[in-house]
């Protein structure tokens, strides 16, 4: 029998992206640490956008409906549909590469809807990056140097043909209309054509828009659940999320989960959770 360690002796700092070039794609890095040996196994929740890992301690696996996979120093996974989990033991330092939605299509310049609900190692599809990231780490560098580096071997590969200022625009409307009602809708203020959006979004991100869309409204309400000091009933969180009604809202929540939202609540807070309360430098 495993005994698992809390998910707070885990610490994340988050850094901002340097080069302006990259800033339209790349949210900001981030580097997850322990002090001291652990042995984690916790809970990885759909997200809406892919980071590149950089392990630099013990072996990450992934428990994907009941099978392991291992994984490379260097690794991402597609957007997931369900929720996954992730062990690691030993002393714990991974760095991370988070991309905005539409951003990491122009680096790997492949369709990114090969990738959904999948593990891939860099090896694999982008060999040459990295070994150069591999290659030029080492154990006494600064987190700043390692961001140097990254950055310097990012704009190598990155072909900023394959993005505009009309994609990220879009990209970045639909992203920030929580309360939108309708694709349709959407498509027709922008005028643009629904396939065309469909097809985009499974270039970009590897879902849909409507899959996409169902992701942010579930990563906007877990955080509600999370972080709200008061409770709210959770019919009042439904209708304020867009969903049809309660019932609508659990099947979803589920869905991304695996359990009831007051289920979740007890198991306490994810990996994902603590990515995002990370603190900025």
């Amino acid at each position: 029998m495993h005994s698992y360690e809390p998910i707070s002796l885990l610490f994340t700092t988050k850094y901002k992206v340097r080069n302006p070039l990259l800033k339209p794609l790349i949210k900001y890095y981030w580097l997850l640490e322990s002090q001291l040996p652990v042995n984690i196994c916790h809970k990885l929740l759909p997200v809406n956008n892919i980071d590149i890992i950089i392990n630099l301690s013990n072996q990450i696996n992934y428990i994907k409906n009941e099978k392991v996979i291992n994984t490379g120093m260097m690794h991402f996974n597609g957007i997931q549909k369900q929720h996954s989990r992730i062990s690691q033991n030993g002393k714990i330092s991974v760095m991370g590469i988070s991309f905005f939605p539409h951003g990491i299509y122009p680096f790997l310049k492949i369709p990114i809807s090969e990738f959904s609900d999948r593990t891939v190692c860099l090896d694999d599809i982008a060999k040459n990056f990295a070994n150069r990231i591999e290659s030029q780490f080492n154990l006494n560098q600064t987190i700043e140097e390692r961001i140097d580096i990254i950055e310097t071997e990012l704009l190598k590969y990155i072909d900023f043909e394959l993005i505009n200022d009309r994609i990220i625009y879009l990209f970045n409307l639909f992203h920030g209309k929580e309360q939108l009602v309708s694709i349709n809708d959407f498509c027709e203020q922008q005028g643009i054509n629904i396939k065309w959006l469909e097809r985009t979004f499974l270039k970009y991100t590897g879902i849909t828009p409507k899959s996409f869309k169902n992701i942010n409204r579930f990563q906007n309400i877990s955080r509600q659940l999370l972080s709200s000091s008061e409770r709210k009933n959770l019919t009042i969180l439904s209708h304020e999320n867009d969903y049809y009604d309660q019932t609508h809202f659990i099947k979803e929540f589920k869905k991304y989960t695996g359990c009831a939202p007051s289920n979740f609540l007890k198991e306490g807070i994810s990996v994902k959770e603590i990515m995002k309360n990370g603190h900025v430098i």
